[in-house]
């Protein structure tokens, strides 16, 4: 068994922390793991907030060419 140094964290790359099967393990850094994992946080609010906007663009374009139709 070793012992890991204070600064090193062990990541799970399925995200299962009981899922210790040696190909689910990566050795990190706390700062790198942290920032890893907040990445992760961070694209998905933006890919949500991306998403949102390109539907509302969707829906208004919808809305002007149907007034356009009409007038």
């Amino acid at each position: 068994m070793v012992k890991l140094e204070s600064f090193e964290v062990v990541h799970h790359k399925n995200g299962v922390r009981t899922d210790n099967r040696l190909e689910n393990l990566e050795l990190s850094v706390a700062g790198a793991h942290h920032k890893e994992h907040s990445k992760g946080y961070v694209d998905g609010f933006n890919k949500g907030y991306t998403d949102g906007l390109s539907k509302r663009i969707r829906e208004l374009e919808e809305r002007l060419q149907k007034y356009e139709t009409v007038t």
